[in-house]
């Protein structure tokens, strides 16, 4: 589980993948906003021994065209 919150730039959310052992489990559409973060889960069953977790960011997107400063660039926060 991951408690993040995004910055939306373009016309697509922030995405969070969540992997174990390289694999993705699953991927969100992150709609919580700075101050207002939210968690963000996948359950799955795990053989005993090392795993590699990892949680990654997979859509950056920058805009530096846009009137908007705070819709330039897209950005994913991981608390």
């Amino acid at each position: 589980r991951a408690k993040c919150y995004g910055d939306q730039a373009g016309k697509d959310l922030p995405k969070l993948s969540i992997e174990l052992d390289k694999k993705v489990l699953k991927t969100f559409d992150v709609d919580a906003v700075e101050g207002k973060s939210k968690y963000y889960e996948v359950r799955t069953k795990v053989s005993a021994g090392r795993h590699d977790l990892a949680f990654a960011f997979t859509n950056d997107f920058e805009d530096k065209t846009n009137a908007d400063p705070k819709k330039r660039d897209r950005n994913l926060s991981i608390e």
